[in-house]
């Protein structure tokens, strides 16, 4: 719960960041539309400054929010969807979404529920290898995989981690761990070519192989794993 002002203001950047993750939003883009120098809006994103109430009043109004809005959502838990932060370096934020919005071109604010931080540096060493070209699909989505994921999986795939999957990686590699859909779900397995079939393999013999209806199932590849401590 938003007990004081600087919460309120953590509440208001988390939402912006969500915002700016999902494409909806820039940075330059807020400047314009509040009339502060893009380096102040910069600074308040990054934690190197705070808001005046006439400065927030004026971000909210330029978002078509209201302070009822951010203390609500605090109250029905959004808070305690912590943002999971990287060590150091420059950041990339991450929309973490519900597995199902993992199959959106771009990721709508509504369906995020934060943002994942990570070390842009990290990200920028994976290759592009898209067997199904989807070059305007935003490139990284997050998403925590279900228990059964993680059952299904173990040990790859420990229970209660977040899984960034890279949309731009569709080309099946040996080993590799993708989100696919079966049927009308989404699950985390190997993917294999079984004489005509594609199949989704899970690693525990206890659980059945799912077809695979084509490669555009592939959603991309877990390229990262984070375990919240």
């Amino acid at each position: 719960m938003v007990k004081d002002f600087r919460g309120l203001q953590e509440r208001l950047r988390q939402r912006i960041l969500a915002e700016i993750a999902a494409g909806e939003l820039t940075g330059l883009e807020l400047a314009r539309r509040t009339g502060f120098q893009q380096a102040h809006i910069s600074n308040f994103l990054n934690r190197k400054r705070g808001l005046s109430l006439e400065a927030m009043d004026e971000i909210l109004k330029a978002r078509g929010l209201s302070v009822g809005e951010l203390v609500r959502g605090s109250e029905r838990g959004e808070s305690a969807r912590r943002t999971i932060h990287a060590a150091e370096g420059e950041w990339t934020f991450i929309p973490l979404v519900d597995a199902e919005n993992c199959l959106a071109s771009e990721v709508p604010l509504s369906a995020a529920k934060d943002t994942l931080q990570v070390m842009t540096s990290r990200l920028a060493k994976l290759p592009v290898k898209m067997q199904i070209p989807r070059p305007h699909w935003r490139r990284f989505v997050a998403t925590r995989m279900s228990r059964e994921d993680a059952e299904a999986m173990a040990p790859r795939l420990p229970r209660g981690a977040v899984a960034v999957i890279d949309r731009h990686s569709n080309e099946v590699a040996a080993g590799s761990i993708y989100l696919a859909r079966a049927g009308e779900s989404l699950v985390m397995r190997h993917v294999e070519r079984v004489g005509e079939k594609l199949v989704l393999r899970p690693r525990d013999a206890g659980f059945p192989l799912l077809e695979l209806e084509s490669w555009a199932g592939i959603v991309g590849r877990v390229c990262l794993l984070v375990v919240e401590m």
